[in-house]
């Protein structure tokens, strides 16, 4: 091989080992991520609403503030929803992040947290049938952060 391809093919090779190491966090998550429910049960046409608390596992975590932004929420704050273990399909709108500035985040230090509502778009979740379903937020607490899964909740859909 070439000098100067061996070159090349180390620098790629580098820079998605440092990408991998930078997107898996150093040493595991630095954030947690409780989902709640405001009501458990809803009725057919009606959005559920979520209530999601993150709170910081190491001293001091800088983390995008989702309760500012709904464009930060549905990107970084995405609900999934299941019915019987699997993923439920339901209308989806257009959810793109506008740019992100040293303004959109919060420090949060042990002790704190960072509470805010979620109506789990960009999914329309009110078109639901009638039925149980179980519910988690997947959370990240930079753009480029791997995310951290919080607890299920189950909810119901009144005819």
């Amino acid at each position: 091989m070439h000098w100067c391809r061996m070159r090349m093919v180390v620098a790629v090779l580098g820079a998605a080992a440092a990408s991998t190491a930078m997107s898996a966090g150093q040493g595991g998550p630095e954030i947690a991520a409780t989902l709640a429910l405001q009501r458990l049960d809803v009725g057919k046409g009606e959005t559920p609403e979520f209530v999601v608390t993150v709170r910081p596992l190491q001293p001091s975590v800088r983390v995008l503030n989702w309760a500012a932004r709904s464009d930060l929420r549905q990107n970084y704050a995405q609900i999934t929803v299941t019915l019987q273990g699997k993923v439920v399909e339901v209308p989806r709108t257009m959810a793109d992040p506008g740019p992100i500035t040293d303004g959109d985040y919060r420090v949060l230090k042990k002790g704190e947290q960072l509470v805010f509502r979620h109506d789990g778009a960009p999914l329309s979740l009110k078109s639901l049938a009638p039925g149980g379903y179980t519910a988690r937020v997947q959370v990240w607490s930079d753009w480029n952060a791997a995310p951290v899964w919080s607890n299920a909740v189950a909810f119901r859909v009144r005819p």
